[in-house]
């Protein structure tokens, strides 16, 4: 009976199997071994697809599954005992569309895997226009089978697949001449399954028996040359995941390379937003001071003419200095600075620039010290470079101690052979080694025995770890410890590496926070160039001192003025405190503005702050970055302080984004005005705000009582507050000013200042106000005696209280009862 007439039945093989037929059990076997590896490639190369998204894998898992449908019809209809597909698939019909799939998506599976349209365009068109021809084919085979009869059908399928063989034959040339691994597997695949397969069909065609004790022969080398080709190409597509998942590696190694180039690239424009903020900061401040004193020359060409015309001269070296920085740090990087070596007499001219900053340190009350361990010492060196590291190491050094302490410079020679074995390259956290890369031969040098060692150390604020790394790179400036509130570039230290391993020397740092710094340069000794005794111009050294903008910290004495210590001041010029660290910028304001106000002044916001609770000024005019304390933080802190949180401040800067004006406004700035700055709108601006004052004081004299509405103002709760503590002690004729000042917790002179700012009375005025108001109230709504009420309200007889409150409200006690 025909296989397509037996039902599948579930029960033992050997039932239904002769004894003479036992040998079927090794082709049942062979077949499920087949089946099962169609099986296994199919679900592997699904997941696969799953796992990567690749079509590649989508298509050869579609191709491997028509095969296996195709040899599970094949089988189905060699065995007289299974019948594992429907009916229909055993007719004549079915036999193109378990064929024709098979080519198709192995043609759309080398098309993709071995990307032809880009590597193989001809045998792109080619495949192609085989992918057009087989549906062509398929249309004309159904015309054929259904309406002229089968057998047309079958003659032209036993055409058309000698046809497709052929072209596979024929796209192997190109595929197997590749050098490319994967193309080479593809065409290896490929030409197992076609040479197996032509050789299985011309046995079919032939007068070659078609089976072998059951086995069809040519269907036999099918099954071989698949298997051949499914272990080629799934090594092949194996391969291809390898690629895949190093192209995923790749690709993620690279985003992370991206996300790392732009972070690096925000921070370099973050660095050099911040170089060309502080750039600015340092071009602003001596251009104010340059700008304002020559103005005021030209109004008064003989007052304190040589200070003022000094003053310009210092400011016009500090931007000079600063341009010099950088175009020396460009000539550095561009490899383009020469360096003139001259034998220097090295102690004595370390000694000249050191005390070209003892004026300063005097200034700044700092002690200055030099200390050479030898007396006389020649070496080849740069006197100019060794200005600028001097400079920058010294003006760094008495920038950043504070009054009172040290710097001390200390000048030695240190043999190589010691210095080599006491020196370590690995340096801790607190230490940190710039200049030896590269330079390491320079401790094998047979014509370098000995080093200058040089130590600049201070007692100052100290650097913190996580910022020592970073201090030689370029325009950064540390934001700790209050050291990016001080001016500066971020170009000095940057300079002196630069410098230092021009001379082949290299740097040494020591640094911990609150306990100073120690920098310590070591140049190599050598005695090549000529000799020759350096040409000092005293007023260049004295100069190096003045002007060196990214370093150096300049201060002058403050002028102290008379504080209002009583209450019977008539008038006075009201006192305008100016918190700036910059001492030139001071003096020129100061000289600007002395005739019209009384003048404070405070280095950096945190004296600032104290002289502001102690003195409460009328007006403060603030620098924005200064050490200890910047600007934003001195406002914030008084604003909070109810001792002064009623004085206008005014800020003063070289910050001129319009984030650093709406921070300024933000902290409780009453106006932001930037460097360099027009005087009449300055003058303009504090006119303004005293006349403000004025109409305020009108306005604050006195608050109605605590019955009246909630108060929100925070001046408006303090005179709240100061009426409530009068009333509670009005009948206490002993209590005055400073009764009043120790209950509001503040000194007489901070609660007169407050009371003049508020409502242009004295302490004692107002007092006395609070308590004629109380009198009026309850002459209006009690029927007490005059004199009673005079008692309540603290005044020892009834003469004194008709006279002064006659001459509060105009009318004596008893026409106000009226």
């Amino acid at each position: 009976l025909h296989p397509k007439h037996i039902q599948p039945v579930i029960f033992k093989e050997s039932l239904l199997i002769s004894a003479k037929d036992k040998w079927l059990y090794l082709y049942f076997g062979t077949q499920g071994i087949f089946f099962g590896i169609l099986l296994f490639i199919f679900l592997v190369t699904i997941g696969q697809y799953f796992n990567y998204r690749d079509v590649t894998f989508l298509l050869f898992a579609l191709y491997v599954l028509s095969f296996f449908l195709l040899c599970l019809r094949q089988f189905s209809l060699e065995n007289g005992y299974f019948q594992l597909l429907p009916d229909w698939a055993f007719l004549q019909t079915a036999h193109t569309p378990f064929i024709l799939p098979i080519y198709f998506f192995y043609a759309l599976f080398g098309i993709v895997f071995l990307q032809t349209e880009r590597y193989f365009p001809r045998l792109d068109k080619i495949l192609r226009g085989v992918l057009v021809i087989m549906l062509v084919y398929f249309l004309a085979e159904r015309i054929a089978i259904y309406g002229v009869g089968q057998n047309l059908a079958y003659r032209m399928d036993k055409i058309f697949r000698p046809f497709l063989l052929s072209v596979f034959l024929v796209m192997l040339v190109p595929v197997l001449r590749s050098s490319n691994k994967l193309t080479r597997l593809f065409g290896a695949g490929t030409l197992c399954i076609v040479l197996l397969t032509l050789v299985g069909s011309l046995l079919t065609y032939g007068n070659v028996p078609q089976t072998w004790r059951g086995w069809d022969v040519a269907y036999s080398f099918s099954q071989i040359g698949l298997v051949l080709q499914l272990l080629i190409l799934s090594m092949a597509l194996g391969y291809k995941a390898k690629l895949i998942e190093e192209e995923k590696n790749r690709a993620q190694v690279n985003l992370q390379l991206k996300q790392q180039e732009s972070e690096n690239l925000k921070e370099l424009n973050q660095l050099k937003s911040r170089f060309f903020t502080n750039i600015t900061h340092e071009f602003r401040t001596p251009l104010t001071v340059i700008r304002g004193l020559a103005q005021e020359i030209q109004k008064n060409p003989k007052k304190d003419l040589e200070k003022r015309t000094g003053l310009i001269q210092s400011n016009a070296d500090n931007i000079l200095q600063l341009v010099n920085q950088l175009l020396d740090l460009s000539k550095v990087e561009a490899r383009q600075f020469q360096v003139n070596y001259t034998q220097l007499e090295i102690v004595k001219y370390l000694s000249y620039l050191t005390n070209a900053f003892q004026a300063t340190a005097i200034d700044q009350k700092i002690t200055l010290s030099f200390h050479a361990l030898m007396d006389e010492l020649w070496m080849d060196a740069d006197s100019n470079i060794m200005k600028t590291i001097a400079s920058n190491l010294i003006g760094n050094a008495l920038k950043f101690t504070p009054s009172y302490g040290h710097v001390q410079l200390t000048v030695e020679t240190v043999a190589r052979d010691i210095l080599k074995t006491v020196f370590n390259p690995e340096s801790h956290s607190n230490e940190r080694i710039v200049g030896l890369d590269g330079q390491s031969e320079i401790f094998e040098n047979t014509g370098t025995t000995n080093f200058l060692k040089w130590t600049i150390k201070d007692t100052g604020s100290g650097i913190a770890s996580d910022a020592l790394p970073h201090i030689f790179d370029r325009f950064y400036r540390a934001d700790k410890a209050g050291l990016l509130q001080k001016e500066g570039t971020g170009v000095g230290l940057a300079l002196v590496k630069e410098m230092v391993e021009l001379l082949d020397g290299f740097i040494h740092v020591r640094s911990e926070e609150q306990n100073g710094s120690t920098f310590t340069v070591f140049l190599p000794i050598r005695k090549e160039a000529s000799k020759a005794v350096p040409i000092v111009n005293k007023t260049d050294i004295a100069r190096i001192g003045e002007a060196n903008s990214d370093i150096l910290y300049k201060s002058i004495p403050s002028e102290a003025i008379s504080s209002p210590t009583q209450e019977t001041l008539t008038e006075p010029l009201p006192v305008l405190l100016v918190v700036e660290d910059n001492a030139d910028v001071c003096y020129y304001l100061r000289s600007y503005l002395q005739d019209n106000y009384q003048i404070l002044d405070a280095r950096n916001g945190k004296e600032g702050c104290e002289m502001a609770i102690a003195h409460v000024p009328d007006l403060i005019l603030s620098d924005v970055m200064m050490p200890e304390m910047d600007g934003y933080e001195l406002c914030e802190q008084l604003r909070k302080d109810v001792r002064t949180s009623h004085i206008p401040i005014v800020f003063l800067t070289a910050k001129v984004t319009e984030a650093d004006r709406q921070e300024g406004f933000a902290k409780g700035a009453v106006a932001y005005l930037t460097k360099p700055f027009d005087e009449r709108t300055l003058q303009l601006q504090l006119d303004n705000f005293l006349q403000f004052k004025k109409q305020l004081q009108l306005n604050l004299t006195l608050l109605p009582n605590s019955h009246g509405g909630q108060v929100t103002n925070q001046e408006a709760q303090f005179l709240q507050r100061l009426n409530m503590t009068i009333k509670e002690n009005a009948q206490n004729e002993l209590f005055r000013a400073p009764h009043l000042a120790r209950a509001m917790a503040m000194s007489s002179t901070q609660l007169y200042r407050k009371l003049k700012a508020l409502t242009n009375q004295s302490t004692a005025q107002y007092i006395k106000a609070v308590r004629l108001r109380m009198a009026k109230t309850m002459l209006q709504t009690t029927n007490f005696s005059i004199g009673q009420i005079a008692a309540e309200v603290g005044f020892k007889t009834q003469a004194h209280f008709t006279r002064a409150f006659s001459e509060q409200f105009g009318k004596t006690p008893s026409e106000m009862r009226k």
